[in-house]
């Protein structure tokens, strides 16, 4: 298996993921899951934006609008 591009955030990630997931248990709303990590990653001091939008171009011009749910570290895409 291949090194990760960003293992020391990706790390961070996991870590809150694994953290709500732990706490929460199954059988939630993936919504509820969502708004639990981010809470988290706002307690562990991790940036993300949510439901940023990106433009979907074509040869160089805008067609449509892209949205990502979550990107963390503005690099990372949930």
């Amino acid at each position: 298996m291949g090194k990760l591009i960003h293992e020391e955030l990706t790390f961070r990630i996991r870590k809150s993921v694994f953290s709500v997931y732990n706490q929460l248990g199954p059988c939630y709303r993936e919504e509820t899951y969502k708004q639990a990590v981010m809470r988290d990653f706002t307690l562990e001091g991790i940036p993300y934006c949510r439901e940023k939008t990106f433009p979907a171009l074509y040869r160089g011009e805008k067609v449509d609008d892209d949205r990502v749910d979550v990107i963390v570290f503005d690099k990372i895409i949930l």
